[in-house]
């Protein structure tokens, strides 16, 4: 623990009465760098619990609510759902018929790979990708396709 005449300690008393620090004396801890003692004491909240349980409790309640919250406010469009969308049975529906690979399809139909897996797990497609598809899936199974 460091002592009075340290002269560290006694730079920081200075600064903080000049800049008129409203602690008193038996708030302050002993030493300034030690990070153990509280300024206040667990009494002064009224219950016994240290600032840190404190903390640490608002801090979990706050994490919790948000979850919460979070949960609440997906919209009934987007949350996921038992059944894949129309449009991605379809197109695995299209992919098994053709026997082809999503790199293959992507490559020749001009959409990114990622794109249709994302409409193959339910994602909705854009009435211009669903066009592309169904043009594609066309030719493909010599048969008109409707996407």
């Amino acid at each position: 623990m460091e002592s009075e005449d340290d002269p560290d300690l006694k730079r920081i008393q200075k600064m903080l009465e000049e800049q008129g620090d409203s602690l008193s004396a038996e708030r302050r801890p002993e030493a300034l760098g030690d990070t153990t003692k509280r300024a206040t004491p667990a009494s002064a909240y009224g219950d016994g619990r240290s600032f840190a349980e404190r903390a640490r409790e608002t801090t979990k309640r706050i994490g919790e609510m948000t979850a919460q919250t979070r949960r609440d406010q997906v919209p009934a469009s987007v949350a996921p759902s038992a059944a894949p969308p129309k449009a991605g049975t379809r197109l695995k529906e299209l992919k098994n018929e053709a026997n082809l690979t999503w790199d293959t399809i992507a490559q020749e139909a001009g959409i990114s790979r990622r794109w249709l897996l994302e409409i193959s797990a339910g994602a909705a497609p854009g009435a211009e990708t669903a066009k592309s598809l169904g043009d594609y899936f066309s030719l493909i199974l010599k048969r008109p396709v409707r996407f």
